[in-house]
């Protein structure tokens, strides 16, 4: 599975584009994606999809929307619930902006490159004066 956050909402499984319908879906997985692996609270789940006043039954909605999504993505182990809250089981590598976030990461980590552009004077490739 390879969730797309930057750009269009996109979630691609073994047989190609998965549609996850309704608004509400699409930003508990996006939510749950930006933390892939790790737990994300029940109260944090609500807060987003209703910041202004959660209606009385936003616990067992979010519950629903939840079950509509592991029926979507096929399986009910990749989305589970544990003490600290709804937990989506993907590597890093498996969300395009984490995995843009490592990258990015890495690349810092590494040093400057010789072979790249330097910022430190004017460029001589620029429009002529």
């Amino acid at each position: 599975m390879f969730v797309r956050v930057l750009g269009p909402f996109e979630v691609e499984g073994d047989d190609g584009l998965v549609s996850v319908a309704g608004a509400s879906q699409r930003a508990v997985l996006a939510l749950l994606a930006l933390r892939a692996g790790q737990p994300v609270g029940v109260s944090e789940l609500i807060d987003a999809l209703w910041p202004e006043d959660p209606p009385r039954s936003a616990r067992n909605t979010l519950q629903s929307h939840v079950a509509r999504l592991r029926a979507r993505l096929g399986s009910a182990t990749l989305i589970t619930h544990e003490p600290a809250g709804y937990c989506l089981h993907v590597p890093r590598e498996a969300v395009d902006a984490l995995r843009f976030e490592s990258l990015l990461r890495n690349s810092r980590s590494d040093g400057p490159r010789s072979d790249g552009p330097r910022s430190d004077g004017p460029r001589s490739d620029g429009p002529p004066q």
